[in-house]
């Protein structure tokens, strides 16, 4: 009688703990994957005008029909962009000699970083 209750303590233990530690697991994976990436399905999510943080003059516009309007120095360039293999990929036209750059990025809510190189720059998503 006595192996009989305690089993059934150990059982119901067993379940509350099980329980609790798929719920902390759950709310704890929703927590850490925050960060978006994106493959040559799904980049709509990058679709808009992106400042560099700390330089209102420099911007990145993707635009959804693949363009890319970028500028730093200068007057804007216009080259074609895409998502291949999780990196941001911005070619340039015939005329700018048709080259291709992929870079690393990560998209959080409103922030978008590329990394080049080891080096972090952080965009933000111009708000009109």
């Amino acid at each position: 009688m006595q192996s009989k209750c305690f089993l059934t303590v150990i059982f119901i233990l067993f379940s509350t703990l099980t329980t609790f530690a798929t719920t902390v697991t759950k709310e704890t994976s929703f927590s850490i994957n925050t960060t978006l990436f994106f493959d040559q399905e799904n980049p709509e999510k990058l679709v808009g005008k992106w400042m560099m943080d700390g330089d209102d003059e420099t911007y990145i516009e993707l635009k959804s029909n693949g363009v890319a309007v970028e500028k730093s120095i200068g007057e804007p360039s216009e080259r074609y962009w895409s998502v291949k293999d999780n990196k941001l990929c911005l070619k340039a036209n015939q005329k700018q000699g048709g080259t291709e750059m992929c870079v690393d990025f990560e998209l959080y809510e409103d922030t978008l970083t590329l990394t080049m190189k080891e080096m972090k720059l952080p965009y933000t998503r111009f708000k009109e």
